[in-house]
Order: C-alpha cells, then structure tokens, then sequence
C-alpha cells in the first residue's frame, strides 16, 4: 500500500485554507499550483488568465465527517493562427474529472463498494463511513464508468441468460470463468448476438452453457474447435433427477434398510447386548386379509339400527332410556354399538354400585349383572359386565 497523503496529487494543487464548519462538516479550499494550461486540442501551453470559478467537490472523510473541497479553477486565453480555440478550461485529471462532483479517489471508493455490496446495502455502509450517496447514485455512477472492451475472448467463457424482468424479457451474460468476472451483457437472448459477439471476440477455447438449442447453435457456428461443457447447475440438476429415477420404485426396500439400521444402531448404543432380531414383514396376502377385517368392522359399524332394534327386544318390561349425559341414581350408562344410553332402574342405586365405566353391550346380549351393596336390587345389563 503507497503513502497516503492529504491530497490526490499534492504537484497538482495546494491547500490555501482549511475550515471547520459546525461539528459535522470540513472545508478544503484549494487552487492549482501550475502557472499554465494545455490546450486540448493542440496541446500547446498558454498563461493568459481570461477569469476565475469556483468547483464544489466531495473528498474522503476524515474519521467518519464529511469533507468538502473548494477547487478554484482558470480560464485561459489562447491565442493560435493553427487553432480555433479561444478559452481552455484548466484540468485536473489528477484530482477530479470533467463535470465531476466528487473528487477522482471518492469516486473509485464508492465504485469498489457498490461492486462488493450493491446499491442499498453499499449505501448503507457509505453512510456509516460518512459519505452521502443513495444507492441509486451508486448505480447510476457505476453504469456511467467506461468498460474497455476485450479484444479476445477469455479461454474458458461461461454464457448464459439474465432476467431484464423475470418472466418477461432476458439478455445474454458472458463471463471469464478462470477469473469469476462478468465481461460482457448482451441486451437479448438470441443466437444471432451470441454468435455475433464470438465472432468479434475470438479465442475461446472452452464454453461452458445451459441447455438452450440457442447458444449451442451460435457456439457451433462462430467457434466450432472449442468444446462445450455444460455448466454445473445443469450438471448436478441433471444427476439428481437421473438418481431420483432409480431410486424412487425401491423406495419401500430403503425404508426397511433405514429401519433396520436405526434399530442397529440402537442395538449398539445400548450398555446390555441384544440378540439381533430378524424383522418380519407382513407379505401382501397378510396385507390384503387385514384390509379385509377392516372393511368388514366398518360395515357392521354401520348396521346401528339393527342392533338397537335387537337390544330392545332385550331390555325388560318397564325400564327407560335416556341420553347418557342426562342420566341419575336410577340410570345405568351403557354403550350400544358406539351409542351412549343409559338404562332407568325402578330404585336409586348405591354410589358404590354404579360402575366407573359403562358396559359393554355384545353381539350375543348375554344378562350379566352389576356389582352392587348388600341393600341395593341387582340390576339386569345387557352385555359382558363392566370393562
């Protein structure tokens, strides 16, 4: 890193004042410390002063405060038979360029920040190092930056598209892949302007591509002796569908290999050792004859009203059902087929003899009785007795 130094190029102008403004502001005021100008034109020095202005530039800040310049600039008189000019300007290419707002070293900071970070988030740190500049201006500076133009193409050379607006409208990205750097946007996707831009750009010795038709056409067109390769998302896209292909109809054989290495491993872990045990599978008979047994239960689920209809020709003369959750001493809850109901008794019954849980009623409607005290009447139930 050379010696830093308060400004760009002390040959170039001199510090006549420094002024502090307020608690948050520096002022430089500075003239040129040559005698003379050049003529742009036909570079021929003249010292005739014609008049003086002033220039307002942006610096560096010192310790996070905004800096600003005072540039006082010359206007020469020239006075040439061979040229037409009659006013030269006085230039400082050291410190500022033509137009410019910000000094020459400001600009190239704020250049390297919004290469590394962007518009808003380089904005952001630019505030915190205490330079004023939005993130647009950030951008608009970074476009308006001369790009020299390769006169050959990089030996491998990445292209692919870009989204002007996704969905909408893309352009085509070249990029040096040895260096990992863009070289060149093109406005449109097409194989004419990739094919023109290889044409003009020679040199590629490898082209590393999507799987657009597009650009294989216009790399086999303007550089046939270089190999295309596609590129690595495409490369490992392509591997992990062509796996998933193989894969997916033995996915049940990799669930029972995963189980049995879990329980493995747990067998492992464990202080006391296991005898290993060898996993019995149901085969698809078993499997059928299940989905079987299950249909059935759910269809006689479904035969509710026969089953009540039988229950009460079961239940004896003179007693009354009632809803479960409205139910006193006298009623005995029971359950018919998944239905609550509760049967009425001719006496209050003993807290003691009416049961936890309700019964049971069964397919043969066998009589069973209820535990109950010495002074209670034993009461009849339907079904197999308090579960």
């Amino acid at each position: 890193m050379g010696q830093r130094t308060l400004l760009r190029d002390v040959g170039e102008v001199v510090v006549d004042q420094l002024q502090v403004q307020g608690r948050d502001r520096l002022v430089m005021v500075l003239r040129p410390a040559a005698t003379g100008s050049v003529c742009p034109l036909c570079r021929q020095t003249c010292r005739r002063i014609h008049s003086w202005y002033s220039r307002r530039l942006s610096d560096l800040p010192w310790e996070g405060i905004p800096v600003r310049i005072q540039l006082r600039v010359r206007r020469f008189i020239f006075v040439s038979g061979n040229c037409g000019q009659r006013i030269v300007t006085e230039r400082l290419p050291q410190t500022a360029l033509r137009y410019a707002r910000r000094t020459l070293r400001l600009s190239v900071a704020l250049e390297q920040i919004t290469w590394a970070l962007g518009g808003a988030a380089g904005s952001r740190l630019a505030q915190q190092l205490g330079i004023l500049a939005s993130d647009s201006t950030l951008l608009r500076q970074l476009r308006h930056r001369g790009v020299v133009d390769p006169a050959r193409a990089p030996r491998v050379l990445g292209i692919d598209d870009w989204a002007w607006r996704k969905g909408r409208c893309y352009g085509t990205i070249l990029c040096d892949l040895e260096r990992g750097k863009v070289i060149d946007l093109l406005p449109e996707r097409s194989a004419e302007s990739t094919e023109q831009w290889l044409r003009t750009h020679p040199g590629a010795e490898i082209i590393s591509r999507d799987r657009a038709s597009l650009y294989a056409e216009a790399a086999t067109k303007a550089a046939p002796n270089a190999v295309q390769v596609a590129d690595r998302w495409h490369l490992l896209h392509n591997m992990s569908q062509a796996l998933q292909g193989v894969l997916v109809p033995h996915h049940r054989l990799l669930a029972e290999v995963a189980l049995c290495a879990a329980r493995g491993a747990q067998a492992a872990a464990s202080p006391v050792a296991q005898q290993p045990t060898s996993i019995q599978l149901p085969s698809r008979k078993q499997r059928a004859q299940e989905q079987n047994r299950e249909r059935r239960s759910l269809r006689k689920r479904g035969r509710v009203g026969v089953v009540a209809i039988k229950v009460a020709n079961k239940v004896p003369k003179g007693a009354k059902t009632t809803p479960f959750g409205n139910r006193n001493p006298t009623e005995i809850p029971c359950f018919i087929s998944g239905l609550r109901v509760a049967v009425k008794t001719a006496k209050p019954l003993c807290p003691g003899s009416i049961p936890a849980a309700p019964p049971i009623l069964s397919d043969n409607f066998q009589q069973n009785r209820i535990p109950q005290c010495e002074d209670c009447e034993p009461v009849p139930c339907l079904g197999r007795g308090i579960q």
